[in-house]
């Protein structure tokens, strides 16, 4: 048996957007079938990323700096002062993260 309609296309994913337009893929389609193009997408992910890189650098030198003023240690650091200043930028940014995942959690609910 033979089917005659040929092979079945799956129909697109569409999606209603919050300003009432039909999003399918990269393309809003909208009222009377005008169609819009997402361009522009990949700078503004670049801009974040340079912005959280910012953030980030900011809150590791920031942890860095107070340990090494409240310490007084000078360059060049010995193994174990490497190894404490490592491990207080590590956990001073994986404060930030979680800070920043519980904010995100207590806007979502």
């Amino acid at each position: 048996m033979s089917n005659r309609r040929g092979p079945r296309r799956r129909r697109a994913q569409v999606a209603v957007t919050a300003r009432g337009l039909r999003r399918c893929g990269h393309l809003e389609i909208g009222p009377g079938g005008a169609i819009w193009r997402h361009t522009g997408i990949l700078p503004l992910r670049f801009a974040a990323m340079v912005y959280d890189g910012v953030l980030l650098f900011g809150i590791a030198f920031a942890a860095g700096l107070l340990l090494l003023t409240t310490t007084g240690w000078t360059a060049p650091l010995l193994d174990w002062q490497r190894l404490v200043l490592q491990a207080m930028v590590f956990v001073s940014l994986g404060i930030y993260f979680c800070w920043c995942w519980v904010a995100r959690d207590r806007r979502s609910h």
